[in-house]
């Protein structure tokens, strides 16, 4: 799967599991990811893009060059992962 790719590092350059953890059940630096709860977004697949969006302008290491695609399945395996105990 690409977000879970990307997530990790594998692909696209993307660093989210530095700050997020491996396990993305968060680290000092980035929330948990794992509850469906998030504190920039409402939940929402559109939601959690538009943070991704914007942090990647912030967070270090991010170029904020990531194509629309990327941002996208990186958005959806997010949003997966805060379901995964529904």
């Amino acid at each position: 799967m690409l977000g879970d790719r990307i997530f990790h590092g594998e692909a696209a350059g993307g660093r989210c599991a530095i700050c997020h953890g491996l396990d993305a059940k968060g680290t000092p630096n980035g929330s948990d990811l794992t509850t469906g709860m998030y504190i920039w977004a409402d939940g929402s697949v559109g939601g959690i893009k538009r943070t991704i969006m914007h942090n990647m302008s912030i967070a270090p290491g991010m170029d904020g060059n990531f194509q629309s695609a990327d941002v996208d399945a990186v958005a959806a395996y997010v949003w997966a992962l805060g379901r995964q105990n529904e």
